[in-house]
């Protein structure tokens, strides 16, 4: 669900989980984020079934993707590791201009 965007169920995710960049991690780091998560106390709560409007709901259905792992870099390449950190965080979405919602790659990281 976190890699691919999709429940157990089949169901698309709102795309504010960076799912297509933790889809692009290594997974051991994925399987470590998941363990940490487990051992968080669980909370009573009622979550509503989400039901997106006509255009959002076909959108939402066309975002998800398969998961590409790759392998984490040496940690001692600080650059290589520092770049897989930044990218596994999706730091991208809010520091660099974007045009209809299209991260603009030329202008990457630029504000």
């Amino acid at each position: 669900m976190i890699t691919t965007g999709v429940t157990k169920e089949g169901r698309a995710m709102f795309p504010l989980m960076p799912f297509k960049h933790y889809g692009h991690m290594d997974t051991t780091d994925i399987t470590s984020i998941i363990a940490y998560l487990r051992t968080l106390p669980s909370r009573a709560s009622v979550v509503p079934d989400s039901k997106p409007d006509f255009p959002v709901s076909l959108l939402i259905n066309l975002m998800a993707q398969k998961a590409t792992p790759i392998t984490r870099p040496d940690t001692s390449d600080k650059r290589a590791y520092g770049q897989y950190l930044v990218n596994a965080s999706g730091c991208i979405e809010c520091h660099t201009p974007d045009k209809r919602g299209e991260i603009i790659v030329a202008e990457a990281f630029s504000g």
